[in-house]
């Protein structure tokens, strides 16, 4: 798979993960996730090295993870530390990878590459999951396309009036003056938009009557992770209080064409109200569904498998911010090749 190894991607919810095994297939390797006897999450490889059977399928025990096929029992470490029968004699491959494992803001991540270069260091800070003055909600959706795809639709938002008219364009079909600001900080894009005397968005819930000045700025790290921060004020208040929906997009490769999509809402505003958390989430969700997907998926099978630079596309302005990052995605994934190659020989 064209994916950059070293780097954390997020597998889920810090609730999904339990004492009962998880399968997850990431970067094109089936994984197993579970917690130990601490209560730390774990990652290994997913199937057996016996007879290659899935090992979210087994239970954990005392010892460690048992296969559910034969009864092999792998420790904390990928070790085969039991077998039940053969006079308990265990073959030298009988062990398991084990992969780092990291767990922020509700959050937990795994790193796919050499062990010895995860550093949690890397992992993206946002401030406003744990906010009190935040209220989060945290959905869940695969998508049958390539990640990369993903990140360029995140990164140009200009497709918002058009794929979603009836979900998040409303306060944008007047068509207001649209700016956009293009920056790079390292490795680190920033693709931020601001729409002055506009309608606000049915997202911000009414919290603001007349006009505002509408912010959104979106920022991808490498591999796959993308957050958004959506404000407004009112018009001409530059210093008024602003009320914010922000949101975090975390992707991880599941094959080359399907992506595991993270995707957590919190706002500033009308935070004790659960039914309007159940309408931002639900037209997000139809957003994401029945408006992005499908378009991305036809946009997929009309590129048959191809490259986006391969089939020289036309490049506009907005294009920027999503065509700097596959340059950097693609220069970060060919120094890591070079470099394993380099080790190997």
């Amino acid at each position: 798979m064209n994916v950059l190894r070293n780097s954390w991607y997020c597998v889920g919810w810090s609730g999904e993960f339990d004492a009962k095994p998880v399968g997850k297939t990431i970067l094109g390797e089936y994984l197993v996730f579970y917690r130990d006897a601490e209560g730390h999450a774990v990652a290994m490889t997913g199937r057996c090295p016996h007879r290659f059977a899935p090992l979210d399928r087994g239970i954990v025990t005392p010892q460690g993870l048992m296969c559910p096929y034969h009864g092999l029992v792998f420790n904390d470490s990928g070790a085969c530390v039991a077998n039940p029968f053969g006079g308990g004699q265990i073959p030298d491959r009988a062990k398991l990878r084990r992969y780092p494992v990291a767990e922020r803001d509700g959050v937990v991540w795994v790193w796919m590459g050499a062990a010895e270069l995860a550093d949690e260091s890397r992992l993206p800070r946002l401030p406003w999951l744990s906010d009190p003055s935040f209220v989060v909600i945290k959905a869940y959706l695969k998508v049958d396309v390539n990640y990369q795809m993903v990140i360029d639709n995140l990164l140009d938002l200009t497709h918002v009036p058009l794929v979603h008219a009836n979900t998040l364009s409303s306060g944008l079909d007047e068509k207001p003056e649209i700016q956009h600001k293009f920056s790079i900080e390292g490795d680190i894009v920033h693709s931020d938009y601001f729409l002055p005397n506009s309608t606000p968005q049915d997202v911000f819930g009414n919290v603001i009557k007349g006009r505002v000045n509408f912010s959104a700025n979106m920022t991808w790290r490498p591999g796959s992770t993308l957050s958004l921060e959506s404000s407004i004020v009112p018009a001409g208040d530059a210093m008024g209080e602003a009320k914010y929906v922000n949101t975090l997009h975390y992707l991880a490769p599941e094959t080359e064409n399907s992506t595991h999509y993270f995707v957590a809402i919190a706002r500033n505003m009308r935070i004790d109200d659960d039914e309007h958390s159940k309408r931002i989430l639900d037209v997000v969700m139809q957003a994401f569904t029945q408006e992005d997907e499908p378009m991305m998926r036809a946009c997929a099978d009309l590129m048959d498998g191809a490259d986006l630079f391969d089939l020289n596309p036309a490049i506009l302005k907005t294009d920027v911010a999503a065509v700097q990052a596959r340059r950097i995605l693609g220069k970060l994934i060919k120094a890591e090749r070079a470099g394993a190659a380099e080790v190997a020989a």
